[in-house]
């Protein structure tokens, strides 16, 4: 399976790309240093949710766009999916898993007006 890191950097190149931006109009928007986004879509660069937020600001994207990378099509192993999920979110913070799922609440809202 392909890591979170590089699949979360294909997508946003791909986002990028569709709106005709390069990496460095991409980074300008977003108040970011144009090497760091290029490790990003490398998938070299662990990255923070506020840079994510930069990015989608930069990119004009929702984050709905950025977040169901992978997720149109069904998932192989959703049960190892789910395990991860669990495992991540065990070792984070109460306030980060709160942020989580406010972040996923916003999401399945936005995803519901568009059905």
């Amino acid at each position: 399976m392909e890591g979170l890191k590089k699949a979360l950097g294909r997508h946003l190149r791909s986002l990028r790309e569709k709106r005709g931006l390069t990496l460095e109009e991409a980074a300008g928007r977003a108040q970011l240093d144009s090497k760091y986004w290029g490790k990003v879509e490398l998938g070299q660069m662990n990255c923070t949710l506020e840079s994510i937020e930069k990015m989608l600001r930069g990119l004009e994207a929702e984050p709905l766009e950025v977040f169901l990378v992978g997720l149109e099509k069904p998932l192989a192993n959703e049960k190892k999916e789910l395990a991860v999920l669990r495992s991540l979110l065990r070792r984070m913070s109460s306030k980060s898993r709160r942020q989580v799922l406010e972040l996923a609440t916003h999401l399945a809202q936005v995803e519901q007006k568009r059905s």
